[in-house]
């Protein structure tokens, strides 16, 4: 059993429906509620959609959210699910309330399209990053800015925010910043770099090797405690690092061959990580969502998507998977059979005493104790993620 957990997670696929390609998407806090975004060419309007995971029937949609007039980029949902952010290629963001649908504010200042959002657990605060090179923050009750964030010199590859929203990590193709949300000052520069891909020869063979490290993506915990990034240094290999926030220090690295991530989400602590790969066309590997325990990297379950995955998100608790696999957007239960049975069920068996217990009490389980509550996978995840720190060879 190894690498793995005791038992492969359950796959839920949330709509039947033709749609076009799923660029993003995001969870509530008990995974009750899921969005994602689409974008295709030549298909309008350009639309986020609302899910139900414990709907019955094989299309769990709820509601369709619409306004942009370009490509919908990417999500981020309030840990209530009661108000969702859309990012779009016209250069918009556009904050829905999920009681009505309705939209609430367009938030504009960006002068090219944005490829990144997050927001804040309450929903307050959120952050834009754009091919301008900027991140904004934005006062979402007023719908207005509240700071431009310039110190990036390329388009920005990720935005991250912790659940009170003050601490902002964000990440291009040659820096990841993080900073203090109050005062819009840079706290660290955890990857500092200028990226020169290596120019000799043709097409392709232009880019065989790259002579510094290129930064593809990076999140913070919910906790503002722990930060992962991803960034290459050749085309096959790169490292996957887990970073101290509050001194900038690494506590963890690794290396990863042939894994060309492109999404990452933390549970509430940073003890977990959810990954998702991009297909790579040189080592014809398929995309894979991850699950990862941290800091140590140590795998503890991996599973090959359908199709191409452009995001993944991890509920905060650790509890739920979702990831876009090409224009659908899966959930999947990480305990499958333990604490999380009322996924597509709506609570009928499988629930475990801890998860019944952090209910009464409207808090989530962390993910120990709801492993911990079915002792033979509980026991397998809770060593996995206990094992005792070893060198890169014998972690491969």
């Amino acid at each position: 059993m190894g690498n793995r957990l005791a038992k492969a997670p359950e796959k839920m696929i949330l709509g039947t429906k033709p749609r076009a390609g799923a660029t993003g998407c995001a969870i509530s806090d008990d995974g009750r509620i899921a969005i994602s975004s689409h974008s295709s060419r030549g298909q309008k309007p350009w639309t986020c959609v609302v899910w139900d995971p414990q709907a019955t029937g094989d299309d769990k949609e709820v509601k369709v959210l619409s306004g942009h007039k370009g490509f919908v980029s990417g999500c981020a949902l309030s840990r209530d699910g009661k108000i969702a952010l859309t990012g779009s290629f016209d250069k918009t963001l556009i904050v829905f309330s999920l009681e009505d649908g309705k939209c609430q504010h367009v938030l504009r200042g960006h002068t090219g399209r944005i490829d990144r959002c997050a927001l804040s657990a309450d929903g307050r605060v959120a952050a834009s990053g754009s091919i301008d090179t900027n991140v904004i923050l934005w006062d979402v009750k007023q719908g207005e800015a509240l700071r431009t964030l310039d110190d990036h010199a390329k388009s920005i590859r990720g935005v991250s925010l912790s659940a009170d929203g003050k601490v902002l990590m964000t990440c291009c193709e040659d820096r990841c910043l993080v900073w203090n949300t109050d005062d819009g000052e840079v706290k660290h520069a955890l990857i500092n770099n200028e990226y020169q891909p290596n120019t000799r020869g043709w097409g392709v063979f232009a880019r065989d090797t790259i002579t510094k490290r290129e930064v593809l993506c990076c999140a913070v915990s919910p906790d503002g405690t722990v930060g992962v990034t991803y960034d290459k240094y050749s085309e096959r290999e790169g490292w996957l690092t887990t970073w101290r926030i509050s001194d900038g220090s690494v506590l963890h690295q690794q290396k990863l061959t042939d894994m060309h991530l492109n999404r990452i989400s933390l549970s509430s602590d940073g003890s977990l990580a959810l990954m998702s790969t991009r297909y790579d066309p040189c080592s014809a590997k398929k995309c894979e969502i991850m699950l990862v325990a941290t800091p140590r990297g140590k795998r503890l379950h991996s599973f090959e998507a359908s199709y191409g995955t452009n995001a993944c998100a991890l509920s905060p608790d650790g509890r739920f998977a979702l990831s876009t696999e090409g224009s659908r957007c899966v959930m999947r239960d990480l305990l499958a059979g333990g604490a999380a049975g009322y996924v597509g069920s709506r609570g009928m068996g499988g629930e475990s005493k801890a998860a019944k217990a952090a209910e009464e009490a409207k808090l989530p389980a962390s993910p120990t104790s709801l492993a911990t509550a079915d002792e033979s996978k509980g026991m397998e995840l809770k060593r996995l993620m206990d094992i005792t720190p070893r060198n890169e060879e014998k972690e491969r």
